[in-house]
């Protein structure tokens, strides 16, 4: 995750970037309560050996992030689908946080 170093009082701006040797994914994510907005995703491929590189920018569903999380977690629940990861890993998640939230507040 980058972090802005800057205030912004406008627009929202979240974002991630995850570099490879040859190549990337970034993320551009809206507001979470924003309402039916999409964010963005590219993706990068340099192949090499002379070969021509390509960008992905593929369009993404709009819909409100919070209720398709809600959606998940209820589909989730009654065994529709598979959890994104199992309690163990979410706790230490939590833990994580938690620990990042004393280190920048100092509480």
């Amino acid at each position: 995750m980058i972090w802005l170093p800057w205030k912004k009082e406008r627009k929202w701006e979240e974002l991630a970037l995850v570099a490879f040797e040859r190549g990337y994914i970034r993320l551009e994510l809206p507001a979470p309560l924003a309402y039916n907005r999409a964010g963005t995703v590219e993706m990068y491929r340099d192949p090499g050996e002379g070969k021509r590189p390509e960008r992905i920018r593929p369009s993404m569903p709009w819909m409100h992030a919070m209720k398709q999380q809600a959606i998940n977690f209820v589909k989730a629940v009654n065994g529709e689908i598979e959890p994104p990861c199992e309690a163990h890993q979410a706790i230490e998640d939590m833990k994580t946080a938690r620990e990042y939230i004393k280190l920048k507040t100092g509480k």
